[in-house]
């Protein structure tokens, strides 16, 4: 082994040499999008844009046309093996092109890298996630603005120069391994997909049907709820709660990317806007109506102001909070309220409607049952999906390690 010069590669076998990658590769961007026709032979084509690419794989199930002339065709047809690399969005981000639709074109979002003599895409393919992993290309990509890994940064970026048998022994030990990986990956997102089904479909059956599941039902005459205890009300939510709209500059400060997606927690982060918001107290609710946002419930803790979309509403007398915070995250409540959102834009929902939607009531000894019962079993639910996910982030770290390992010649295959 020798040192590299480069402090973070570090030592590299003594054959192995630093060079830049426009020595052993060559790089194209794309085709610039064409959404209408300019001559009687173009015609309308598939291609590929950044959004379709994830390491390694592609995102095909929403593949987007544009039109393209006769000349272009053949130099912007993707080929089998062709690598494909992203210029803007994700920078840098990887996938090797197997001909899944054919033909095919490529943006000008992306770069197609064609391997010179004695060199292999699917090496380059694993060096990219090192030098994406390990910060560099976000180093030379200007994350101020709009982030472009141009041709330029690209061909001057460094790479190793090794034999091509050994790059291909490193690739073909790479697939095997990390495939491996992604297959265990893979099953701990199933996993967590079906906690999360199964947490929602608790939560909506919970605040429907109750605990007692001998206790005698009647028909809601509401197509969503279905049939209700028998000793339920059914009311509109604007007759459980008040909907707050004071305005203040003080306290404690939430916007939509504080809360949790799904689950009503709360995500600490620096928030440094100090402008007006809406005042809330403890016990309060607050309801993201931005349709992107409809899962994005808080039941507040303390006093505060939340800034942005939010509906902020005062339990009523009666009425437990908490029993309101499961019914707001109910799967057929949010189903509900998005189809009545308005707006192209920002589609947002209205108070009109939301504040009308017929919600099952049980009594208040009920509800403080039901909301007990569901914090604890949710809590349970949320313990299960934050081991997996730090399985997946542990198996991600081994996996990049690996690769640095092996394409710096640290792991000699």
């Amino acid at each position: 082994m020798k040192p590299s010069g480069i402090e973070w590669i570090g030592d590299i076998p003594d054959d192995w040499e630093v060079t830049k990658i426009s020595r052993l590769y060559s790089i194209q961007l794309g085709k610039m999008l064409q959404p209408e026709k300019k001559s009687s032979g173009d015609t309308y084509e598939p291609y590929i844009c950044a959004a379709n690419l994830s390491s390694g794989t592609f995102r095909l199930d929403e593949v987007k046309y544009m039109w393209i002339s006769e000349p272009e065709k053949d130099i912007y047809r993707l080929k089998r093996d062709d690598l494909l690399v992203t210029e803007g969005g994700d920078v840098g981000i990887s996938s090797i092109w197997k001909d899944d639709i054919s033909p095919c074109y490529f943006q000008n979002a992306l770069h197609r890298v064609v391997p010179k003599k004695g060199n292999s895409n699917r090496f380059l393919h694993y060096w990219l996630i090192v030098l994406k992993s390990v910060g560099y290309i976000d180093l030379i990509c200007n994350k101020s603005t709009i982030a472009h890994f141009t041709k330029e940064k690209f061909a001057q970026s460094l790479i190793l120069s090794i034999p091509l048998q050994t790059q291909q022994k490193i690739a073909d030990y790479l697939d095997e391994k990390c495939g491996e990986i992604d297959a265990t990956i893979a099953k701990q997102k199933e996993s967590i997909e079906k906690l999360k089904a199964y947490k929602q479909s608790l939560i909506s059956e919970t605040v429907t049907k109750g605990l007692d599941k001998s206790a005698p039902l009647k028909p809601s005459g509401i197509d969503y709820l279905g049939d209700i205890p028998s000793h339920w009300e059914i009311k509109k939510l604007k007759f459980l709660v008040s909907l707050i709209d004071n305005k203040t500059k003080d306290g404690h400060s939430i916007s939509l990317e504080n809360i949790e997606s799904g689950t009503g927690k709360l995500i600490e982060t620096e928030n440094t806007y100090d402008g007006e918001g809406i005042s809330f107290k403890e016990n309060d609710l607050l309801f993201g109506k931005l349709r992107p946002y409809l899962a994005k419930v808080y039941l507040s803790a303390l006093k505060g102001r939340a800034l942005g979309d939010f509906y902020v509403m005062r339990a009523n007398k009666g009425t437990n909070p908490n029993f309101l915070k499961f019914v707001l995250l109910s799967d057929w409540f949010i189903k509900i309220v998005d189809s009545s959102t308005y707006g192209t834009k920002m589609p947002r929902a209205s108070w009109d409607f939301t504040g009308g939607m017929r919600i099952p009531l049980p009594p208040i000894s009920e509800q403080d049952c039901i909301s007990s019962y569901l914090e604890i079993k949710c809590s349970e639910v949320d313990t299960f999906i934050i081991e997996k996910q730090n399985i997946i982030q542990k198996l991600d770290a081994y996996k990049k390690s690996l690769i640095f390992e092996c394409v710096t010649g640290k792991k000699r295959i």
